[in-house]
C-alpha cells in the first residue's frame, strides 16, 4: 500500500553518503508498514528503517530508543524478514551506515 509519506529530515544526508561510498538506495519511504530505504552494497541488500534523532527521548540507550521509535508497522515488517534471516536496519545517522558495513 502507498502513503503519503515524509522522509526523515536526515534521510537525505544518509542517501548521499550511500552514493559518495559507491552503493545504491531505492527511497521505499512511501510504502505503508514498510521501510525507507533498500540499499544495494558490495553484492549486499540492506534493508533500512531511518529514524530522525532529533525526535527520540534523550532518556534511553540509543538501541532502545531506535526500537522504541519503530511504528507497530514496521515492528512487523522487521520481525517477518528477520524470521527468515534477513537484517532489518534502524539507522539514525552516517555512523549507523558505518556500523552497519562493519
Amino acid at each position: 500500500m502507498i502513503r503519503n509519506a515524509k522522509k526523515d529530515a536526515n534521510q537525505k544526508e544518509i542517501e548521499n553518503y550511500i552514493k559518495a561510498i559507491g552503493g545504491e538506495f531505492q527511497d521505499c519511504t512511501q510504502l505503508k508498514n514498510a521501510f525507507d530505504l533498500l540499499m544495494g552494497y558490495k553484492g549486499k541488500l540492506y534493508i533500512i528503517e531511518v529514524k530522525n534523532p532529533e525526535y527520540l527521548s534523550k532518556k534511553l540507550s540509543k538501541v532502545e530508543r531506535l526500537e522504541k521509535s519503530l511504528t507497530e508497522g514496521e515492528k512487523k515488517c522487521r520481525d517477518k524478514f528477520e524470521k527468515v534471516g534477513i537484517n532489518y536496519y534502524i539507522i539514525e545517522d552516517i555512523e549507523g551506515i558505518k556500523e552497519m558495513l562493519k
